[in-house]
């Protein structure tokens, strides 16, 4: 699978000699990072389900299926139903039925069942969604950390990794991760108003090792504190949260790293450099909403038409088109490339200086309806541009 190997499943992993992990902070976390945290008391286990289908009950709502993972769902529960792009709603648990055990007062871990929520319509939850019993939080230091959406995902992915849902995976790992790690200092941070701390020039912080056993070295990283707190050698430990890029800094600075381990005493889930490195382009490529295509010939790529575009979607980019003189005619396709489903941009272009123009104009009028996905961008000039289009009408024409 190359970049897209996965390392799944249970695996033994040892602590390595912390005096081996010494590095200096990067630049992100020199500047500025959000206040250590005491282990904070979790009072409830962190339950997820991951919505797999969606069924419309005439005079009764919306009803999703799945299982339940990791605890149990009772009727009445409050719950967060958390979708892409770090979509948040609040609902509550009206109904609970397994297809053999009939209605249910609670489900327990495994179970299959189907739940129906309140105020939740069919317009406004997707095949997905992670439903859980507490709210992400990576940003409140005053509140213990939570991640239950990525947490769910990567749940539902130990138990059925296919590059679907490992997709689903990356990309929140990828654009909303921020991860506990334990960490020593060699100075104490200085306490600033706001809540954080910032570190003086010349601290340097020791982030401890992990060694899987086939002899290679994980940084370790957690989704919240039970996590942390499965790891019994370390005691009350100092903590930090980091981003993906944080992480792949200090892979880079430390040869002898692999990547990180997320979650090494649970469900854990292994990322290596060279994913570490596709997560931060493929985020570079979602907050930009665009990828200038480069295709080698080599590469098997798929392309369909979809049963139906975002309507809104392409009213803005047919609006931008049309101040833009240069361009002919326009193609909007769906596109699948290793494994990932993207739209595919296609543009007839009189004037090729004008195309970075055009493609940006497209670019920000897309952005707000791509809910995770991006378009791959080319002109019908270029080879690739031009069989991509070949017998397709175009969606807009001057």
């Amino acid at each position: 699978m190359g970049l897209w190997n996965q390392l799944f499943g249970k695996k033994e992993v040892t602590q390595e000699n912390k005096e081996d992990a010494v590095k200096e902070p990067t630049e992100e976390i020199k500047k500025e990072t959000p206040e250590e945290q005491k282990a904070p008391t979790q009072t409830k286990d962190i339950y997820t389900f991951m919505v797999e289908q969606i069924f419309t009950v005439k005079d009764r709502g919306c009803i999703v299926a799945g299982i339940i993972r990791n605890g149990e769902i009772a009727l009445n529960d409050t719950v967060f139903v958390l979708g892409r792009g770090r979509s948040i709603q609040e609902s509550k648990v009206l109904g609970l039925e397994n297809p053999q055990m009939g209605q249910m007062e609670k489900a327990v871990h495994g179970t299959p069942v189907g739940i129906l929520l309140e105020n939740i319509t069919r317009e406004n939850i997707h095949p997905g969604d992670i439903i859980s019993n507490v709210k992400p939080n990576t940003e409140d230091v005053n509140e213990p950390v939570t991640n239950p959406r990525i947490q769910g995902l990567m749940r539902q992915a130990a138990g059925n990794p296919t590059k679907e849902m490992m997709n689903l995976v990356y990309e929140e790992l990828a654009m909303n991760a921020r991860l506990l790690s334990a960490m020593m200092l060699t100075r104490e941070p200085v306490r600033k108003e706001d809540g954080t701390q910032a570190f003086e020039e010349d601290t340097k912080m020791q982030l401890p090792l992990l060694t899987a056993p086939d002899g290679s070295k994980y940084y370790p990283a957690f989704t919240d504190w039970q996590e942390l707190n499965k790891w019994h050698e370390i005691l009350e430990p100092k903590t930090l949260l980091l981003t993906l890029e944080d992480y792949l800094a200090l892979v880079l600075k430390n040869e002898d790293t692999k990547g990180i381990v997320i979650n090494p005493f649970g469900e854990n889930m292994m990322v290596d450099r060279p994913l570490l490195e596709h997560l931060k382009q493929k985020k570079e490529m979602l907050m930009q909403g665009k990828n200038i295509l480069p295709i080698d010939k080599n590469e098997k790529i798929s392309l369909a038409e979809a049963a139906e575009f975002p309507a809104e979607m392409v009213k803005k980019i047919t609006a931008e088109l049309k101040e833009e003189a240069c361009v002919e005619k326009a193609w909007l396709r769906l596109m699948k490339r290793k494994e990932e489903i993207s739209y595919l941009f296609v543009a007839d272009i009189a004037l090729p200086g004008n195309r970075e123009a055009v493609f940006d104009r497209v670019a920000n009028a897309a952005r707000p309806f791509l809910k995770g996905m991006y378009i791959n961008m080319t002109t019908c000039q270029e080879e690739f541009g031009e069989n991509a289009v070949e017998g397709v009408e175009p969606f807009y024409q001057k």
